[in-house]
């Protein structure tokens, strides 16, 4: 039944144009552009595909240099005093032009804070389909967008197509996808005008913004990643692993019920979907139960130790080591080992 119903409309949603959001913070385009890009070269490579990028922001030659460089065959830009601080009035009205300018079949956006916020946003506007979190974008038998996102706590992945409406939107986390090296291509570069801008009476106004200065180590740059669920139990043993993972120079993590019972500060240090994806060398788990909304998040680590009383725990499915036993009981038998090591003498773990 849905492949007669995509078949029959095939003419309809044809996918010629992949348009990825560039997001500029600080004056650095943020990484998540690069990623999603590959992913879109991965997936559209050889179909005939336009690939096209989307700058809003005070003029930067830099930028729109990089952006020309990194693979694309157009770029849309918007440029304006006005999009130097992230402003969600501002800068989604200046995505909302640009998108009726490009007019793509698919746009792709990096899911920071701004631009989870855009991306709902502008479907509404647009009046269009948006999928938020996506785990993976891959394409049916039918060539149509397949946009895979965790369902119900994490049980299912589920697969959301939008057959209808374009541009279909989908929202990604950093880190998700792995950024290539692309050769440039020719590109064609188009100014919008930044005139709706100078006619919006903004409800919110931009004062500034600062910058939080933290000692820990970010998840995404560590070698060792140390992460507690929810079977931790209590504030008091997560305070353990923080200090398994100082011991070992790694970067601390939670899942979203750790999140939830406030043993880490913020979604920067929650490991899945709606949180951050890892890539380090170890990763060891305590009382995590492995739902696909966090296993996501660890796919691409290269040893996976897992912690859990739970013999049938979902989280040993990917495991390449797993302890069965109290996460509070083993994490403190390893905190008094790495202690008893030494500086000199503490243990390297080289998967």
């Amino acid at each position: 039944m849905r492949q007669g119903f995509l078949k029959e409309r095939r003419w309809i949603v044809a996918i010629k144009k992949i348009l990825i959001y560039a997001e500029v913070f600080d004056g650095v385009l943020l990484p998540g552009y690069r990623e999603l890009l590959s992913k879109a070269k991965e997936i559209f490579q050889g179909r005939g595909a336009v690939f096209a990028a989307a700058y809003a922001g005070p003029r930067n030659a830099v930028i729109a240099e990089e952006l020309r460089q990194s693979g694309i065959h157009e770029l849309y830009v918007m440029n304006s005093p006005l999009l130097d601080l992230y402003h969600p009035e501002y800068h989604l009205t200046a995505l909302e032009m640009i998108v009726r300018e490009a007019d793509p079949d698919v746009l792709l956006i990096t899911a920071t804070r701004a631009g989870e916020e855009m991306s709902a946003a502008l479907g509404v506007r647009l009046k269009t389909g948006v999928t938020a979190h996506c785990a993976d974008l891959v394409l049916s038998g039918d060539g149509e967008l397949t946009q895979m996102v965790p369902a119900f706590g994490g049980k299912v992945v589920g697969e959301i197509f939008t057959p209808t409406t374009r541009p279909r939107i989908a929202s990604v986390k950093s880190g998700t996808f792995m950024a290539a090296d692309l050769d440039a291509e020719e590109c064609r570069e188009t100014e919008v005008s930044a005139a709706p801008l100078d006619a919006l009476n903004p409800s919110v106004e931009i004062v500034g913004f600062e910058k939080r200065a933290t000692k820990k180590m970010p998840i995404t740059a560590a070698d060792v990643v140390i992460c507690g669920g929810y079977g931790v139990a209590t504030r008091e043993n997560f305070r353990i692993l923080e200090e398994v993972a100082e011991q070992l120079s790694g970067a601390i993590g939670g899942t979203r019920p750790a999140l939830d019972a406030g043993w880490i500060e913020d979604e920067s240090g929650m490991i899945g979907t709606s949180g951050r994806t890892v890539r380090p060398k170890v990763y060891i788990g305590f009382g995590v139960s492995g739902a696909a909304h966090h296993v996501c998040g660890i796919k691409d680590a290269g040893t996976i130790i897992s912690v859990n009383q739970d013999p049938d725990a979902e989280i040993f499915e990917v495991s390449d080591y797993k302890a069965i036993g109290d996460a509070r009981a083993v994490a403190q038998a390893l905190r008094a080992h790495l202690a008893r090591s030494g500086d000199e003498t503490a243990p390297r773990i080289n998967p």
